[in-house]
């Protein structure tokens, strides 16, 4: 029985033809155009990511104004005597600013306050109470906005514990 040797040698030997191994040297235009398609709609999309980011951050900013506009209104009628909001002497009507950057005046908050009566009627201090409501609105990115908050004020409230006549 004959052995038979089997070459690891990666020489080609004397003899023997071996095939031509056919080598890519680039990208073929398609793939290349595969490749931008891809990278266009990545870009795409992080530009609007970014953007959608940044309108959702200006519209966070914008809220919070309004919110710090309600709570400066509603905390300056622990000042206010009891006879001045009873008797609606109170301003119903006010404008606010907010400006992000160096423009004039940004967004414009337009707000009313409306004092109501206690609405638990039949109670024995219902005559001592009012419903303060602050409503603030303002226009942003085409659409309309409304922010609102309500108190309970009492005549014998915070400011009969101040020494003010």
């Amino acid at each position: 029985m004959k052995s038979s040797k089997i070459s690891t040698d990666a020489r080609p030997q004397r003899g023997i033809v071996s095939p031509k191994v056919v080598r890519q040297q680039g990208f073929s235009v398609i793939e290349a155009m595969v490749g931008f398609v891809i990278l266009g709609i990545t870009i795409t999309a992080l530009c609007g990511g970014f953007s959608f980011g940044f309108n959702t951050i200006k519209l966070s900013q914008e809220e919070v104004r309004a919110d710090q506009i309600l709570v400066q209104k509603l905390e300056t009628l622990r000042i206010y005597k009891w006879n001045a909001i009873n008797n609606l002497f109170i301003m119903a009507n006010f404008t606010n600013y907010y400006s992000t950057s160096n423009t004039l005046h940004g967004v414009t908050y337009s707000g009313t306050m409306n004092v109501t009566n206690f609405p638990a009627t039949g109670e024995s201090y219902s005559n001592t109470l009012k419903q303060v409501t602050a409503t603030v609105s303002w226009f942003s990115e085409g659409k309309n906005h409304t922010r609102s908050m309500s108190t309970l004020v009492s005549q014998n409230g915070l400011l009969t514990y101040t020494n003010s006549p």
